[in-house]
């Protein structure tokens, strides 16, 4: 759906279920668990900026670490709907 080469991706997902993630993503692999503030930092490998559709359907349950061209975007994104609030 979205052209590109391979790129790893980490973000942090927290306030759901991280079995959701690790079934989305086949290549994910946890970097950091905090079961007791159901707190995760996840890496995955995607192709494209598609990746980005998934983190905006997740809402505030995720947080794009790195690669920070790809922060940008979702923050970018995350700003325009708030705009369109106002």
């Amino acid at each position: 759906m979205y052209g590109g080469g391979w790129e790893k991706v980490v973000f942090e997902f927290n306030g759901g279920i991280i079995e959701s993630v690790l079934d989305r993503f086949p290549t994910a692999r946890l970097i950091k668990k905090d079961y007791i503030h159901n707190r995760f930092t996840v890496e995955i490998e995607v192709i494209g900026d598609g990746i980005l559709m998934w983190f905006l359907s997740q809402g505030a349950r995720v947080k794009v670490l790195s690669p920070t061209d790809l922060k940008q975007k979702h923050i970018n994104e995350v700003e325009k709907i708030i705009e369109n609030y106002r």
